[in-house]
């Protein structure tokens, strides 16, 4: 068996793999951070420790119009934690408008392009963050079949939700 390579950027708690990693098995472990302190927020300011540069490159082809929008909704901010915060205050705040084409998300889960063909979806919960790329017609497919089970903005009737998984997903 070929091992996809795989990295893990301690500072962001980040798992990156180059490809498929089904049926690897990994153990997370994980804290609920508490607030950052007026030091901490002041430390975020100068460059990113090294391993962590390589995951704030932009791809070439990242659409300029985005570049243009991130720079103005963190304008007023004065250190990279200031700058982070006002960028998820937009995204969960009702200013931006959700499609299928562009990220999405507010809570527990966020969805985002990457590149042309790759999503990425982002689970959070108090034990921690998982992050996950699936190839975008696969998982376009998968929601469309939940929309036949679960109606948009019905997503919190209990065990409807169960039983429309169930189906979903057979005995997995």
């Amino acid at each position: 068996m070929v091992r996809p390579s795989r990295r893990i950027v301690t500072e962001s708690a980040t798992l990156v793999a180059s490809s498929d990693v089904t049926g690897l098995e990994y153990r997370v472990d994980s804290r609920v951070p508490a607030p950052p302190s007026a030091a901490e927020v002041v430390g975020t300011v100068g460059e990113p420790p090294g391993a962590m540069r390589p995951s704030l490159v932009l791809p070439d082809d990242f659409p300029f119009s985005v570049r243009v929008l991130a720079r103005r909704i963190v304008r007023d901010a004065s250190t990279p934690y200031d700058q982070a915060v006002a960028l998820q205050r937009f995204f969960t705040d009702g200013s931006f408008t959700y499609d299928l084409r562009g990220p999405a998300g507010s809570g527990d889960v966020h969805i985002w392009p990457c590149g042309g063909n790759r999503t990425v979806v982002e689970f959070h919960s108090p034990y921690g963050l998982a992050l996950l790329q699936f190839d975008t017609d696969c998982l376009r497919r998968f929601l469309l079949r939940t929309y036949a089970v679960v109606a948009a903005g019905q997503e919190d009737i209990g065990a409807a939700v169960e039983e429309g998984l169930s189906s979903l997903f057979g005995n997995v």
